[in-house]
């Protein structure tokens, strides 16, 4: 013998409309996954991109260094040229100087008044002219690696755990729905 139901089929036209209250509990119970989702994605986007940002900051400072390595050089570079420039004019300044402290020999008819003695005075044109380099340490201030919790879990041994946990949580929050039938 066969059965027939005599229950009307489920459809679309007799299905019950959503009330506020079911959709209230779905986003509530939806909610840990979504916690869990945005939780892993924060983890693994903290192990990613924090190396990535050490350097960045380290080569920030080099980039610091190497401006003021090159103001250095420009100025240096100025003093070389106005020198040039003055050995090109003829200046009698610069030619005094180099008569004095080259050749040894004052300018005729005139008479100096030494408060340095020429063994003193650098006889090297470039000591003249150079525009010693800044040191780091001296000049510039040392790299220094931010020193923090974070940056010290995440590039140190722990960081495949991390990497691990992060990829869980994105899994499990992926996976949890406590309403699938």
């Amino acid at each position: 013998m066969s059965s027939v139901s005599t229950e009307p089929a489920f459809t679309a036209a007799n299905a019950p409309e959503p009330t506020a209250a079911t959709l209230t509990e779905r986003c509530c119970d939806a909610l840990p996954g979504w916690m869990c989702c945005v939780a892993g994605v924060a983890l693994l986007g903290a192990v990613v991109l924090t190396p990535a940002w050490l350097e960045l900051d380290e080569a920030a400072w080099r980039l610091g260094v190497m401006r003021a390595q090159a103001r250095a050089l420009s100025a240096q570079a100025e003093n070389y040229a106005g020198f040039a420039a003055a050995i090109a004019d003829d200046d009698p300044v610069v030619l005094e100087r180099l008569a004095m402290t080259h050749l040894r020999m004052g300018a005729a008819g005139k008479t100096t008044l030494r408060v340095v003695s020429v063994d003193d005075e650098p006889g090297d044109v470039g000591a003249w002219l150079s525009v010693p380099q800044p040191v780091v340490g001296v000049d510039l201030p040392d790299y220094v690696t931010p020193a923090n919790r974070l940056t010290r879990l995440v590039t140190g041994p722990a960081r495949p755990w991390l990497l691990a946990v992060g990829l869980l949580c994105v899994v499990g929050g992926v996976g949890f729905n406590p309403r699938s039938r």
